[in-house]
C-alpha cells in the first residue's frame, strides 16, 4: 500500500448493533523503531485505540524485505506485546505474513509466485507456533497487494492459485481462521470489468475477507470521494458476493500533502466522515490505515486533532451522514407498503445510499420504525415537511380551514382542487402550529434534521395559474400595514382594473416585494423566532428550500412568481443547509441531461456571495412523469455535476420512480446466514409469486425447504448445509414487483440467473 493498510474479519456482532458509522480496527505497519517498544508503550497506544472503539488490529507483516519483526530468539517481540494486551482486553489480532518489495516487478513470474508462497507458508508456520496460543489470534493477512489491472485469464488463474496456496496452509494451521487481503484501485480499469476480474480471482481462492483500500489519502481524492470511490466499491461488492468473500473498507485516514515527494500526513476528521458515508452501503466493516502513524494522539498535533475530532464525531456520539448523495423516500406510495421497515432500509442501502430524506405528507403520521430501521443500517434520515401546505389535511387541527390560501380560482368563485391544500404563510395560527408540530416530530423521532420544503407562494407561470395566491385577509392586512399608502391588494382578475398589474406597475412591484419578504419572514419565524426550531430543537439541522429555474431570467422569474430569493433566505434565516429544488418546467423535460444543474450556478454564486461557506444541496426529479424517468447513469451524472459545482449534496425525488425501476432486473447484492436461514438482499422489490418459489433457488450442498419474501429481502430455510462450507447459490426466474411501480406501461424485469457464494 501507499503507505499501507488494515483489515479484520468476523468480528463478533452484538445482538443489537450500535447506531452510527465508525471504524472498528486499524492496520499496524511495523517499522524498525516500533520493534523495540516496551509493553507499557504499546499499552498506551492500544488504550488510545480502544478508547475510540478500535477492537481489531491487522499486523501488516512479520517480515518485509530484509526487515524481520518476529525475533528468532528472545529479542524484543512487538507482536507478543500486542497479543498479550489483546488477550486481556478482548481485541482481535490478524497476523500478516511476508511483504516483498520485488512483488511489483515480479508478480507475473510463476516461479516467483511459488517462492513467495513458500516463504509465506514458512512464516505462517513459525507465527502459529509462536503466537497460536493467544486467544486474540483471530486470523491471517497476506500483505501482497493486487490492484485494478486488466489481468488476463492466465494471470487471474495464477494469482488465484497463489492466494489459495497460502490461505489453505494458514487454515490448516489455525483451524480455519480467516484469511484477508487488501487490493486497491486507481481507475485504470472500468468498474464493470474490475468486478468480472475479481469475481473470477476470488472464486475458490480460499480468501475470506477483502479489505478494499479506498485510495482517498494515497491519491488525493478528497474532493472526489463519491465520484471516485463509489463505483469501485460497488464493483468489488458484486465480485465479493460472487466469490463468497466478505468486503470491508480499508479507509485511509491520511492525506497526500505533496504529490512530488509523496509526503503524507493525518487527514482532517471531517474527511473521514465523508469516506464513511460514501463507502458504508457496500461494506460489512471499516478498518483504517493507519491509526498508529496518522491518528494516534502520540504522533503530533495533526494526528491528535484527527484523533479527538474523530472521537467527538464517531465515538462519543453516533455518526450518521447529514450531507452527500441522497434519495427522497415517501412511504405512503404503494411501493413501500406491505413490507417491513427493515426491507425498505436494506433496499436504499443496496442502491448505495447512506442518506435519505423521509417525505412526511402528514406531520402527525411518521413511521418511527422506519426511521429506526434506516438508522440501524447507518443511514441518516431527514424529515421533509411541506412549508406552504399539505397533501393530507386530516392531520390538521380543528379550525384549520381559516389557514387556507385564497387563490385566483377562489377569487373567481371557482375553487380549484388539485389534491394539495395550500396554507397561508402569513397566517399566525398556521405558523404557530407548524412550529409546534415540527418540534414534536423532531422530539419524538431521531431525524438528523428537517427540510422545510416548498415554502414558495403559488404558482408558475404567474397570475394566470388557477392556484396563484395568496389573497386572504391576513395577507391583505400585512400588505396594507407594510404599505399604508395603498388601499387594497392588486386585482389579477380584471385587466381593466386600476389595480391590475398591467395598469399599476408600482402597486405590483410592492406586491412582489411583499411576497418575498413574507416568505423569508415565514422561514425566519419557523427557525429563529421564539418557539422556533433553534429554540426547541437546537441539536437538529435545518434545511430551507427554494426553487431553481433554468434560463437567463430564471432567478428573476422565481423571485417574481414565487417570492423566493435563495441568497436572501440564506442570509436572513441562516439555515444549516440550503436546497435548490429543480422547478417542474425543467425536470419534466424528457431529454434533460444529468448535468443540467450547471445552469443553476448563478443561484449558488449568489448564495456564496452572502454566506461563503453555506452548505448547498441540489434536488432533482427522476421520474414523476413517464418522459422523465431517469437511469442510474443519469442519476450519477447529476450527482457528479452537483459535486463539481461545489455543492455539498445531491438529492433525487423519488427513489422508486427512477427509470431503473422499469429497465433493470433485480439482483442479489448481499447474502448472510441468519440462524438456519439464508438471507438474500435484492436491489429492488420482488414479485412474491416468482421470488417465493423454492424452485427459484438452487444450492449446492443444501436444500431449500421454505421461502419468505419481504419486499426486496428473501429468507431461504435450509437443511443439509454443513457449518463452514461455502454454498454455491443460484437464483433464477425472479421478477420485480412491476405492479408496485408508479406507471404500469412496461412489463416486469426478470432476473434470468445469478450465481453467488455464501460462507455457512
Amino acid at each position: 500500500m501507499i503507505p499501507i493498510l488494515l483489515a479484520s474479519f468476523l468480528v463478533v456482532r452484538p445482538a443489537s448493533p450500535p447506531v452510527g458509522l465508525r471504524l472498528e480496527g486499524s492496520f499496524l505497519q511495523y517499522s524498525d523503531s516500533m520493534a523495540n517498544r516496551t509493553f507499557a508503550e504499546w499499552r498506551r497506544e492500544l488504550d488510545a485505540a480502544r478508547a475510540i472503539g478500535l477492537h481489531t488490529i491487522i499486523i501488516q507483516w512479520l517480515s518485509y524485505g530484509n526487515h524481520a519483526y518476529m525475533p528468532a530468539g528472545s529479542g524484543p517481540d512487538p507482536t507478543e506485546h500486542i497479543l498479550r494486551y489483546a488477550d486481556a482486553h478482548g481485541l482481535r489480532i490478524f497476523i500478516g505474513l511476508r511483504g516483498d518489495e520485488a512483488w511489483w516487478s515480479n508478480w507475473k513470474d510463476a516461479a516467483y509466485l511459488d517462492a513467495l508462497a513458500a516463504a509465506s507458508e514458512r512464516i505462517a508456520s513459525l507465527a502459529w507456533k509462536r503466537y497460536g496460543h493467544h486467544r486474540a489470534f483471530a486470523g491471517w493477512y497476506i500483505p501482497t497487494e493486487l490492484w485494478d489491472a486488466p489481468f488476463t485469464d492466465a494471470q487471474i488463474a495464477a494469482l488465484r492459485r497463489f492466494f489459495q496456496t497460502i490461505s489453505t496452509h494458514c487454515k490448516s494451521l489455525a483451524d480455519g481462521k480467516p484469511v484477508a487481503i487488501a487490493p486497491f484501485f486507481t481507475g485504470l480499469t472500468p468498474p464493470k470489468r474490475v468486478s468480472e476480474i475479481y469475481a473470477a480471482l476470488l472464486t475458490d481462492s480460499n480468501v475470506d475477507v477483502l479489505m478494499l483500500q479506498d485510495g482517498v489519502g494515497a491519491r488525493g481524492w478528497h474532493t472526489e470521494i463519491e465520484e471516485r470511490v463509489v463505483p469501485y466499491f460497488q464493483a468489488f461488492r458484486d465480485a465479493c458476493l460472487a466469490g463468497g468473500v466478505e468486503l470491508w473498507s480499508d479507509l485511509e485516514c491520511f492525506r497526500l500533502e505533496d504529490r512530488k515527494t509523496h509526503a503524507f500526513g493525518p487527514a482532517p476528521p471531517e474527511r473521514i466522515l465523508e469516506q464513511l458515508a460514501a463507502e458504508a452501503p457496500f461494506v460489512r466493516h471499516f478498518v483504517t490505515f493507519d491509526f498508529f502513524h496518522y491518528m494516534s494522539p502520540s504522533c503530533g498535533k495533526q494526528a491528535s486533532n484527527l484523533y479527538y475530532g474523530y472521537k467527538r464525531f464517531c465515538a462519543d456520539a453516533a455518526f450518521l451522514p447529514v450531507l452527500g448523495r441522497s434519495m427522497q423516500v415517501d412511504p405512503t406510495f404503494v411501493y413501500y407498503r406491505d413490507r417491513s421497515p427493515e426491507s425498505i432500509a436494506d433496499e436504499i442501502r443496496a442502491a448505495g445510499y447512506s442518506l435519505v430524506h423521509y417525505v412526511v405528507v402528514n406531520d402527525t403520521d411518521v413511521d418511527g420504525r422506519l426511521v429506526e430501521a434506516f438508522r440501524r443500517r447507518g443511514i441518516g434520515v431527514w424529515y421533509v415537511t411541506f412549508g406552504n401546505g399539505t397533501y393530507r389535511p386530516s392531520g390538521l387541527p380543528p379550525g384549520w380551514e381559516e389557514w387556507r390560501m385564497v387563490t385566483r380560482s377562489d377569487l373567481a368563485g371557482q375553487p380549484h382542487n388539485d389534491g394539495y391544500t395550500r396554507l397561508c404563510l402569513n397566517n399566525p395560527a398556521y405558523r404557530a402550529w407548524k412550529k409546534s408540530t415540527m418540534a414534536k416530530v423532531l422530539t419524538q423521532h431521531a431525524f438528523v434534521g428537517v427540510d422545510i420544503a416548498e415554502p414558495h407562494w403559488p404558482e408558475y407561470p404567474g397570475i394566470a395559474s388557477p392556484a396563484y395566491a395568496c389573497f386572504c385577509k391576513y395577507c391583505r392586512s400585512a400588505f396594507l400595514k407594510a404599505n399604508p399608502e395603498e388601499t387594497d391588494l392588486p386585482d389579477i382578475l380584471d385587466p381593466a382594473s386600476p389595480r391590475h398589474p398591467s395598469r399599476n406597475p408600482e402597486l405590483w412591484a410592492k406586491w412582489l416585494r411583499f411576497r418575498q419578504v413574507s416568505l423569508t419572514d415565514f422561514l425566519k419565524d419557523l427557525v429563529n423566532a421564539p418557539d422556533g426550531l433553534r429554540q426547541t430543537c437546537p441539536d437538529r439541522k435545518v434545511c430551507t428550500w427554494t426553487l431553481a429555474l433554468l434560463g437567463d431570467d430564471g432567478m428573476a422569474r422565481v423571485r417574481e412568481l414565487h417570492g423566493e430569493d435563495a441568497a436572501e433566505v440564506v442570509r436572513i434565516v441562516k439555515p444549516d443547509v440550503h436546497c435548490l429544488q429543480t422547478h417542474w418546467p425543467d425536470w419534466m423535460e424528457g431529454d434533460l441531461e444529468g448535468d443540467y444543474v450547471r445552469g443553476y450556478k448563478p443561484y449558488l454564486d449568489a448564495i456564496r456571495r452572502v454566506v461563503p461557506n453555506a452548505p448547498v444541496v441540489l434536488q432533482a426529479d427522476i421520474g414523476s412523469q413517464k418522459q422523465n424517468r431517469r437511469s442510474w447513469a443519469w442519476v450519477r451524472q447529476f450527482e457528479n455535476a452537483c459535486r463539481r459545482m461545489g455543492a455539498q449534496g445531491a438529492m433525487s425525488y423519488e427513489y422508486f420512480i427512477g427509470g431503473y425501476m422499469y429497465d433493470e432486473p433485480p439482483r442479489v447484492v448481499e447474502a448472510s446466514r441468519v440462524g438456519d436461514a439464508l438471507r438474500l438482499v435484492f436491489d429492488k422489490r420482488l414479485d412474491p409469486a416468482t421470488a417465493g418459489k423454492t424452485g427459484a433457488y438452487e444450492i449446492e450442498g443444501a436444500n431449500v425447504t421454505d421461502v419468505e419474501v419481504d419486499g426486496n429481502v428473501v429468507k431461504l430455510r435450509l437443511t443439509g448445509a454443513k457449518p463452514g462450507s461455502l454454498l454455491r447459490v443460484t437464483a433464477k426466474g425472479i421478477a420485480d414487483a412491476a405492479d408496485r411501480r408508479l406507471f404500469d406501461d412496461r412489463p416486469p424485469c426478470v432476473l434470468v440467473e445469478q450465481t453467488l457464494r455464501v460462507r455457512w
